[in-house]
């Protein structure tokens, strides 16, 4: 367990320092990107308001205030990296001089009405009255523009990220092409009896982004059964104080299968796209958790290469 956190440790740095080797988005990459972006400008608020219970105007305003700086910021970086991938530099100022000068002729104050939020029993809602759209459409004009398929001299080619001790290499078409042609629903056969079985514990395999839909069908499956199954006990049995005890700890116990099955698939599709499980306890964290979200269904499948 110790070595696992030690690897896993290692791991992480390497990620951390890759992050200064590589500045170059490709298309696919950065449409996740522009898409994370986006459903984070969105929801953010909703979920930290909810999340910390907050109910200060003052507080609520901070926090739609930080959203929308938060957004800005992720949307120069990654407008960056798909400039650099297409490797014309001046492209990028050209865009961000047209977005300032947008905001120069359409002002509006921010420490107003950033945030308006509706309460009720069941549920809150948040309304970012600060409207963007047009940063997202301008930026999406990148993803017209095809990048260099070669080493530029911003990075590395198309789907090669260089790291400390080598390059890895990301071949979306391959992976995806390997996925289609060997789909099969037989393999969620093999997934629920594997969950079933000590195999739960075991974190060694990799999952790639196409094979979350196997896992995902297995997850249901396996979900219906329990039920079906709580049913026909309950049915079968008398109803006493200790039947009742008895199928509270089921449930309990079904849950705790629920989050080491979700953990399990997590750290496998971190690990298949060359990420660390650590990036797991980001997804706690606000902002944080969108680019692990981008890590766990937007990053592809890698291969270590030596050389290029």
């Amino acid at each position: 367990m110790i070595q696992l956190l030690i690897n896993e440790w290692a791991l992480f740095q390497s990620n951390i320092c890759s992050l200064k080797y590589n500045w170059r988005l490709d298309r696919l990459s950065y449409f996740f990107s522009l898409f994370i972006v986006f459903i984070m400008f969105i929801i953010m608020p909703n979920m930290i308001i909810g999340k910390f219970n907050i109910y200060s105007d003052k507080y609520i305003q901070l926090v739609g205030i930080i959203d929308y700086i938060v957004v800005i910021l992720a949307l120069a970086i990654i407008s960056l990296q798909r400039i650099m991938d297409i490797g014309r530099l001046w492209l990028y100022l050209v865009l961000w001089i047209g977005i300032i000068l947008y905001f120069l002729y359409n002002p509006f104050d921010i420490s107003e009405n950033v945030i308006t939020v509706t309460r009720n029993v069941d549920s809150i809602e948040t309304i970012l009255n600060i409207n963007i759209g047009f940063i997202f459409g301008i930026l999406s004009i990148l993803l017209l523009l095809s990048g260099t398929n070669t080493r530029n001299k911003y990075g590395e080619a198309d789907g090669v990220i260089k790291t400390t001790w080598g390059y890895i290499h990301y071949p979306f078409l391959e992976n995806w092409n390997r996925f289609k042609e060997g789909f099969s629903f037989y393999k969620v056969i093999s997934i629920i009896k594997e969950s079933g079985s000590l195999q739960l514990f075991n974190v060694s395999k990799r999952v790639s982004r196409g094979e979350i839909l196997y896992y995902y069908i297995a997850y249901q499956l396996i979900i219906i059964l329990f039920i079906l199954l709580v049913m026909m006990i309950s049915k079968i049995l008398p109803k006493t104080e200790f039947i009742s005890v008895l199928l509270v700890y089921v449930f309990d116990i079904a849950y705790i299968w629920v989050v080491i099955y979700i953990v399990r698939l997590g750290i496998m599709r971190l690990h298949d796209s060359g990420s660390s499980a650590l990036w797991l306890l980001g997804l706690l964290i606000p902002f944080i958790n969108m680019y692990v979200v981008y890590l766990l269904f937007g990053k592809g499948s890698w291969q270590f290469v030596k050389n290029l």
